[in-house]
């Protein structure tokens, strides 16, 4: 039935009802339009209602996400950090500089007075600037001394499983937090094993102490004839830095950097010289086993030889501590990040000593002897009997 149908049928039953029922009638078709009309509105506000928590939720979910990808981007990008520290320290390992090279520092020698170079060094962040502890300077820890302290020994243990290069400074470092300041022995052989500059180091040392003694022995025979047989001296040297010179230089190695960086160094020496006949050439017609005489065939020419025997002591020592203004090569932290602890007695400063050994033995040459045909024993320009050689010997009959 068409719309128009039905109107025309409502409108034929209503022209046969009454007044009274035509009007409880159109009452109940108000009250259908109206519960029409709140249908349609409710209906709207749900679906407005609906859309408006759809969007609330979207905007929730976006947002979330946002953050999700801002934590997730933060997150790669600290582990991307990590990661690349990592890389660097792994790629740090065993890396050796190679500081070595040039340079014109040489020890310097006197005789050996059975005493030690007086050898001073600083006292880090309590230095009062000539070289004393400023006990003003000293503060008790606080809680976030402490926790630092934490920290700093987490990164120890961490560096101590994950870095096995870094065991000697690693060693260190434990002394100075946990050690109460009491001195500590460390290995120089591992140092000129290790590090390059380490190897220069022992090199000059070797080289300036040869010197040493091939030149006092020089300064010993000086102006007399050479003397078949031994001689035995004794050397030292003041106290010399290492660290900013090429001959002596600064350490390569990280291990080695943070373990003594710049340190002092002397040395000792004892030394064994024998003086022996390495050639002779004899005029003809000599006989170089024959008594001592006078010939005018000519003199014979002697070459003298020296043996050196040198022991070698090398003592090495450093104050471990932290300076201020200073900071660490490899990683560039400030050493007051540890200078702290020195304050405030979370960690203390000491001194790490070493003593390394050498035996030498080398060979000098002596500028050749003219001596009288048959005589060894004399080096100068007389003869045994204190005549000059080209003189005629006085005939003890006519």
């Amino acid at each position: 039935m068409s719309k128009s149908q039905e109107q025309r049928s409502e409108a034929s039953a209503d022209s046969a009802l009454g007044t009274e029922e035509r009007s409880i009638l159109g009452q109940a078709r108000g009250n259908q339009a109206a519960l029409a009309g709140l249908g349609a509105g409710a209906g709207g506000a749900m679906a407005y209602g609906n859309a408006a928590m759809r969007d609330a939720v979207g905007n929730a979910n976006q947002g979330a996400r946002d953050k999700v990808g801002s934590v997730n981007t933060g997150a790669r990008d600290k582990a991307s950090s990590a990661k690349d520290k990592a890389r660097d320290q792994h790629e740090k390992r065993d890396q050796d500089e190679g500081n070595g090279g040039g340079g014109s520092q040489h020890a310097t020698w006197m005789d050996h007075d059975d005493k030690r170079p007086d050898i001073h060094h600083d006292h880090g962040f309590l230095d009062d600037g000539s070289g004393n502890i400023d006990e003003s300077k000293r503060e008790d820890p606080t809680w976030r001394d402490r926790l630092e302290k934490l920290k700093w020994v987490a990164k120890l243990e961490a560096a101590e499983l994950l870095r096995p290069d870094l065991v000697d400074a690693c060693a260190t470092y434990r002394h100075f937090l946990f050690g109460g300041g009491a001195e500590r022995p460390f290995s120089y052989e591992r140092f000129v094993e290790d590090d390059s500059s380490g190897a220069t180091v022992l090199a000059s040392a070797i080289e300036d102490a040869q010197h040493a003694a091939t030149e006092k022995h020089d300064q010993l025979i000086a102006g007399k004839p050479p003397q078949v047989g031994k001689t035995t001296f004794r050397m030292r040297t003041p106290g010399m830095g290492v660290g900013n010179d090429g001959r002596y230089p600064y350490p390569s190695t990280e291990n080695w950097q943070k373990a003594i960086g710049a340190h002092s160094i002397w040395f000792e020496i004892d030394v064994t010289v024998e003086v022996y006949e390495k050639s002779r050439t004899d005029p003809p017609g000599v006989d170089p086993d024959g008594p001592p005489m006078c010939t005018p065939a000519g003199d014979s020419v002697v070459t003298y030889g020296r043996r050196f025997e040198v022991d070698l002591t090398l003592h090495a020592e450093d104050r471990y501590n932290f300076n201020p203004g200073a900071a660490d090569i490899a990683t560039g932290t400030p050493d007051e990040a540890n200078g702290r602890f020195e304050i405030t007695g979370l960690g203390q400063e000491f001194m790490s000593t070493a003593t390394l050994e050498r035996e030498l033995a080398f060979e000098a040459t002596m500028d050749p002897v003219a001596v009288q045909s048959g005589n060894a024993a004399t080096a100068s320009g007389e003869g045994r009997s204190g005549r000059p050689r080209d003189a005629r010997a006085r005939p003890t009959a006519r």
